[in-house]
């Protein structure tokens, strides 16, 4: 469906009560792998304005409804709401075996229906990965995350130098994140450093004890160094977090037929219910489990196990300790726990980067209309609903904002065409954004580095400005001047969004995006796809590209990344959705460049007042202009 307004889109100010026609909510719920629930699910649906700042916060972050205004049992994934009175709400979705979850979500009113898609986690350590961001886990910093794939993508490729280089470079921007101190203690245990593989991994739990790859692979490092009994409570505690995973239960099983903990009918357990999930990965569990029998005196069927097991698995790793398992069964006496031969497969980190694909993780993007990302099949997309609740995001954001602060680091790396980094120079920057309504079908944004308009230093004589106003393509005042299509219902980081393609018109003017060189300005006519999110039309993500290069300019091409986050005010009664990363890559006078910016220490200064954000260090770009020093 596509939509070209003609006139201004004038939806009701976020100050004003919203419709007070009542609509529908339809709430999809969903496993993580995107099929529909199909276990019993009760939904809630409590109007914010009747909540505290207080209450809101504990039913988002701990799970805590204040009071129930709309229940809905779902069938087949789906539950309905009608009567629903246009406003704020807080969502909350439960189902038997499954974390329960919170979202928010925007009821335009006059007699809409809006659709939200909640995913619902039980993560149960089936599949034994690593999973960055564990749910529950503090948020990776955007420039330690593509450290951390940097470096997994490395040690995939057997480059440990490489890969310590990355590791390095993680720590330095986010040394307290349990992920990032779990692949250090990935790393260090791949070069052999158990010492400094066990410091790191202990600091991961430290810092987020139900970090389930950090303690399956402290409780591994442990049973490596032979002491089961400080393996075992960490084998447990991963246990409690994936109570299905195979290679938690084998350790377990290998901890409990130790002499200083041994426990044979513990070691069965473990060693059964890792066969049974492992699925053909836990081969040598069998071993585990025949040993077990040994010890627990019955020697003949031990024997036929591993008889068995040597007969069946030729080429399995754990053969030699099951041949030697037999001779010793052979041999006269009764097997001792402290005689038996160990697992040379103890490490919980084995294969964790097993499936990162080798290769370099920094290339050019994909263009815009390059490859389309898929929408799901059936699902209806109204343009005008759309467009209609992201205008309404994009002024509050616009009339409740006076101007922000934050440190901004930028990164410029000029690229090789496979998109590689060849040169590289990084600066920091107290900037400073601040808007202005001269009229109102105009909103200007400026924007200081270090007290200055303009930087004389920055990298690569490239000045990036202005990435805050990309978001503003959605609001009244700009988005007369661009076509839209709602592609359909798709998906951002595990969020479901509607997928939003976008371009210049042709009778418009261009005044979103410009390049200044030299004093001249240079307007860039441009396409784009935005993903925001169907419950409360928040723009989560956007990326453009020029629709046509500008050849006076030598300007080939660009392509804008920019992801969105909430910024909380500390009153808890707001929050305002930011750019924290942006990545800008572009080819011009023949050369590619790629910036980088990361923002962190918001301070926001609102109509009324100014309230000071404390966020962890993101990544951002600006978009906008950009100035040429050469």
């Amino acid at each position: 469906m596509t939509y070209t307004p003609g006139s201004q889109i004038t939806p009701m100010d976020a100050s004003t009560a919203m419709i007070s026609a009542s609509s529908s909510v339809v709430v999809h719920v969903q496993e993580v792998s995107g099929t529909p629930l199909d276990v019993p699910v009760k939904v809630k649906l409590v109007s914010r304005n009747q909540m505290s700042a207080q209450d809101q916060a504990r039913a988002l972050d701990i799970g805590n409804m204040a009071r129930e205004d709309y229940t809905a049992n779902a069938k087949n994934g789906v539950a309905r709401l009608d009567g629903v009175a246009g406003g704020e709400y807080i969502v909350e979705v439960t189902a038997p075996g499954f974390q329960t979850a919170h979202d928010t979500v925007t009821v335009l009113g006059a007699y809409s229906t809006t659709n939200t898609f909640i995913k619902l986690h039980a993560f149960d350590g089936s599949d034994d990965t690593m999973q960055l961001e564990q749910p529950g886990a503090p948020v990776i910093a955007i420039k330690a995350r593509k450290e951390l794939e940097l470096a997994l993508n490395a040690l995939a490729s057997g480059k440990n130098a490489e890969a310590g280089s990355h590791v390095r470079n993680a720590l330095k921007r986010a040394p307290d994140n349990p992920d990032v101190l779990f692949i250090a203690g990935t790393y260090a245990e791949r070069t052999k450093d158990l010492p400094e593989a066990q410091k790191e991994y202990e600091a991961a739990v430290t810092a987020f004890p139900t970090h389930f790859a950090a303690q399956l692979a402290l409780g591994g490092l442990l049973l490596e160094e032979k002491n089961s009994k400080d393996a075992i409570p960490h084998l447990e505690k991963a246990l409690t977090v994936g109570p299905n995973s195979w290679k938690g239960h084998y350790l377990l099983a290998e901890a409990y037929l130790r002499p200083d903990t041994t426990d044979v009918e513990k070691a069965k357990f473990h060693a059964n219910r890792a066969i049974g999930l492992g699925r053909g990965k836990a081969t040598e569990a069998e071993i585990t489990l025949a040993l077990a029998d040994a010890i627990g005196g019955d020697r003949d069927l031990a024997k036929a196990k591993l008889e068995k097991f040597v007969e069946n698995h030729p080429k399995d790793p754990g053969l030699d300790r099951a041949k030697k398992s037999l001779e010793m069964l052979t041999a006269a006496g009764s097997p001792k726990a402290s005689a038996l031969p160990l697992s040379s497969h103890l490490s919980g980190s084995d294969d964790l980067a097993a499936d990162v694909p080798p290769g370099a993780m920094l290339r050019l993007p994909a263009g815009i209309d390059d490859a389309v990302p898929p929408v799901t099949a059936g699902v209806t997309c109204s343009v005008e609903q759309v467009l209609d609740g992201a205008a309404r995001r994009s002024q509050e954001f616009a009339r409740s904002l006076e101007r922000f602060s934050a440190k901004e680091t930028v990164i410029h790396d000029q690229l090789d065409a496979a998109g590689v980094a060849r040169k590289s120079s990084e600066h920091t920057y107290d900037y400073i954004a601040a808007l202005e309504h001269p009229r109102p079908d105009l909103i200007v944004m400026d924007e200081m580095r270090n007290g200055s308009y303009g930087v004389d230093d920055f990298p690569g004589a490239i000045a990036t400005e202005g990435i805050p106003a990309v978001g503003l393509i959605f609001n009244p005042a700009f988005s007369k001047d661009f076509g839209f299509t709602c592609e359909g219902l798709g998906e951002w980081k595990g969020q479901a969004v509607w997928q939003v393609r976008f371009e210049q018109r042709s009778d418009r003017p261009a005044r979103i995006h410009d390049w200044v060189v030299n004093g001249s300005s240079f307007p860039t006519i441009l396409k784009g796809r935005a993903w925001i999110a169907t419950d409360s039309y928040n723009l989560l993500h956007v990326e453009t590209d020029l629709m046509q290069p500008i050849k006076d300019l030598r300007l080939d091409y660009e392509h804008m990344s920019i992801q969105y986050q909430a910024v909380k005010l500390p009153s808890g009664k707001a929050s305002l959705w930011l750019p924290y990363s942006a990545e800008v890559f572009t080819k011009y006078k023949g050369r590619f460049f790629r910036q980088e910016h990361d923002f962190s220490k918001f301070t926001l200064f609102s109509v009324n007042t100014n309230e000071t954000i404390g966020t962890t260090p993101r990544k951002k770009k600006d978009k906008e202009d950009r100035q040429d020093h050469n």
